[in-house]
């Protein structure tokens, strides 16, 4: 959802009969979440750990998904388009502060 997922919902966004703005404001919606999932997930890695928010962050992504691809309803694709925001949000916090660095490259 958070890279290019107005691709695979798409055909959803025709049938909910969206019109070129809307289909706008859907996409961008995600990127104005994201800061907001760094936030978020700063919080509950100092909280619940490293690995658990990673999990975390993975299943909403694939509620994100799911909500998509299934719902025909306008709300819904915006309530996906902001959970995906806040799980791109979430996999840049844990996977480029945490994860990153504690990988060893061998030359």
């Amino acid at each position: 959802m958070a890279h290019g997922g107005v691709t695979l919902a798409f055909p959803n966004l025709l049938k909910a009969e969206f019109d070129k703005d809307s289909v706008a404001t859907y996409a961008s919606v995600s990127a104005l979440a994201t800061p907001l999932g760094t936030i978020l997930t700063g919080f509950f890695t100092d909280r619940i750990g490293r690995k658990k928010t990673m999990i975390l962050v993975k299943l909403l992504s694939i509620l994100t998904w799911l909500v998509a691809i299934l719902l025909k309803n306008p709300v819904f694709f915006y309530g996906s388009s902001v959970l995906g925001g806040l799980t791109r949000g979430g996999e840049y916090e844990v996977q480029f502060l945490y994860y990153w660095p504690e990988v060893k490259i061998y030359y």
